[in-house]
């Protein structure tokens, strides 16, 4: 019970600490569009790029559920969010601005995926609930989709 009571007061709420540069799916925000309110919404959201592409934002932190994705807050509603893994499936680095995360919005089947160069070429990531392991095979593998009852998997290489 004082261990809950001490965690409850290590939470932060929804305050400055969520103004943040990134979207709930892991893109960088507009330098000129931080995450926020804006034009009266009831749900935080921000620019992603100059043709007005927008993105939810977090207003608290990412936290599992019980069906094994990965959601926060957005004000009245919820949206899935990323881990923060730097390399594809493959190997291959994420654009600093772009890491692993579902890049989707919510309602949608999404994937956790990244940009890896600047020509938009982009690979699969493992999901924050699955890391790039045999499981009894022969080969390395992790699940690619945001919620494993999805079950989509594909091969990997470990970080």
């Amino acid at each position: 019970m004082i261990i809950t009571r001490l965690l409850l007061l290590l939470v932060p709420v929804a305050t400055e600490v969520f103004k943040t540069n990134f979207t709930a799916g892991n893109t960088r925000c507009r330098y000129d569009n931080t995450c926020g309110f804006h034009q009266g919404t009831e749900y935080s959201w921000c620019y992603r790029d100059y043709s007005d592409g927008w993105g939810y934002c977090c207003t608290d932190y990412c936290r599992m559920q019980p069906r094994d994705y990965l959601w926060c807050p957005s004000g009245k509603s919820w949206q899935h969010c990323g881990g923060f893994k730097t390399k594809d499936i493959s190997g291959r680095p994420c654009l600093e601005d772009h890491l692993c995360g579902m890049h989707y919005e919510e309602g949608e089947n999404g994937y956790h995926w990244c940009l890896v160069d600047l020509n938009r070429n982009w690979g699969y990531c493992c999901a924050p609930h699955s890391a790039c392991a045999n499981r009894g095979y022969s080969y390395t593998w992790c699940y690619i989709s945001g919620d494993i009852t999805y079950y989509d998997w594909q091969y990997c290489q470990r970080e």
